[in-house]
């Protein structure tokens, strides 16, 4: 059987909701770390996902915002938000979102929503990014603004 193979039966799996048998056939796959992690995560096996997050280069994950994003999963936002920042620092345009969500996650909403609002209208996950802001602006104590900005939100 090949890597592949493996590979598309554990999303299969995760599809349908058996996460144990995504997480078991997972262990096989070396070459697939993030793949991996998802599967252990959606197992319910944090210490063994972060486990693998910890070990393997972000270069393994296609990058640092692919890690943070996993790191974020696995319910580890401070980790998250750092790795997000170093992807801003590399010019990442969907990085904000990512430590934007982290932030959140922390329960800091003023910068979360700081960090949100730089995803310009248009640009790639812009309205994921103004959902988070809204949370962001909830989050703060601010409902009836977080109303107007969802109502603003292109495609509404």
């Amino acid at each position: 059987v090949h890597t592949d193979e493996i590979a598309d039966v554990v999303e299969l799996a995760l599809r349908r909701g058996r996460p144990t048998v995504a997480a078991h056939l997972a262990e096989r796959l070396a070459s697939a770390p993030a793949l991996r992690v998802r599967a252990l995560l959606a197992a319910g096996r944090r210490t063994d996902a972060e486990g693998v997050l910890a070990t393997e280069a972000p270069e393994a994950f296609e990058g640092v915002l692919p890690l943070a994003k996993l790191w974020l999963a696995a319910g580890r936002p401070e980790t998250a938000a750092e790795l997000a920042r170093e992807a801003l620092a590399l010019g990442d345009p969907q990085a904000a979102t990512v430590a934007a969500e982290a932030e959140l996650a922390l329960g800091r909403g003023l910068p979360a929503a700081v960090q949100a609002s730089k995803v310009r209208p248009g640009a790639s996950g812009h309205a994921h990014a103004t959902q988070v802001l809204t949370e962001a602006i909830r989050s703060v104590g601010s409902p009836a603004l977080a109303g107007e900005v969802a109502a603003a939100a292109p495609g509404r």
